[in-house]
């Protein structure tokens, strides 16, 4: 696995781990969304499962000639598999430095966003904190990348009111998971770094009203940067929004907070989008998206779960998963 540089990046943000130890309740559905100004291409079709199967490269848009350095087709199995490699990121509450390995083709990238605030709520399902939502791509590196910056969300925690959570969720939302471009730290404002988001989960608010899940397509968002929004309930600090492209808007008194946005850079230069996919699920329904998949890092038995991102070099294009 390719060597990792850790570092503290970002001193001032926060992380409350969640109290509660209850699980979620009910059944879910995953369901596609596109990017945070994603622009539709003509042979979309608006299907998200479609275009994730359909894996097919470009019309011819780019070169798609691979890097000097990447193995021929011929250069045997040692060798490929020498230039590739596996990144797997769980909650550090820390931005980390990464670098692709040489003569890695593919970069196949699942992001999972934190879990909000629910516990200790009054509610029979006390785990109603908004769910974080995934967000998958896979690149073909058409050239030596720069280094990368994964931020991995903080779970929320009801309780301490205007709190920020690692990966900028606020009062009770979770934080973003994601990867940027480095190698410089990112701010709440530097979207322009972003490459791929999973937004954080919006806070509950007491009484069974589940947050705003992230990545959901009116659930979540507001904000006009990667920051959730503080909860607008007073001293409660258990609505706030969570991170995303577009942060959530924080509740006011008896109103949930909302859950941040997904995103997917179909344009970096040097990097040709192969497919995406962005889930969500519904508020209150318990299942985390793409909870079956390999890389999948379940929680604690508990909504209020860390972000996970995982990041597949390799040197042919991955399968679907």
């Amino acid at each position: 696995m390719t060597e990792r540089t850790i570092g503290r990046l970002l001193a001032g943000a926060l992380v409350l781990l969640a109290a509660g130890t209850l699980g979620c309740a009910g059944d879910g559905q995953w369901i596609y969304v596109p990017p945070d100004g994603w622009d539709a291409r003509a042979d979309d079709g608006g299907a998200g499962e479609a275009e994730a199967e359909d894996g097919a490269a470009g019309e011819g848009e780019e070169d798609t000639t691979p890097p000097a350095d990447t193995p021929s087709d011929d250069g045997g199995a040692e060798e490929a598999d020498a230039a590739c490699g596996t990144g797997d990121f769980s909650f550090e509450n820390t931005q980390e430095a990464y670098t692709a390995p040489l003569g890695a083709r593919y970069m196949y990238i699942k992001a999972w966003g934190a879990g909000a605030n629910g516990e200790t709520l009054d509610c029979s399902f006390p785990s109603d904190g908004g769910l974080g939502g995934y967000t998958e791509a896979v690149y073909e590196l058409l050239a030596t990348p720069p280094p990368f910056i994964v931020i991995v969300g903080g779970p929320g925690s009801a309780g301490r009111a205007g709190a920020m959570q690692f990966g900028w969720g606020s009062d009770g939302g979770g934080g973003l998971s994601g990867v940027f471009i480095g190698p410089d730290p990112v701010g709440p404002d530097d979207q322009d770094k972003a490459l791929v988001i999973a937004g954080g989960g919006g806070g509950a608010w007491p009484g069974c009203h589940p947050g705003g899940t992230g990545n959901h397509p009116t659930a979540a968002g507001g904000e006009s940067s990667m920051l959730g929004g503080l909860g607008r309930s007073g001293d409660i600090g258990v609505n706030g929004g969570g991170g995303g492209y577009h942060g959530g808007t924080g509740g006011a008194r008896g109103e949930v907070g909302k859950g941040g946005t997904g995103f997917v850079d179909d344009d970096r230069p040097g990097m040709r989008l192969v497919r995406h996919r962005i889930l969500y699920s519904e508020p209150g329904s318990g299942a985390v998206p793409n909870n079956t998949d390999p890389d999948y890092l379940a929680g604690t038995g508990i909504c209020e779960a860390p972000g996970h991102v995982v990041i597949h070099f390799t040197c042919e294009e991955p399968p679907l998963i």
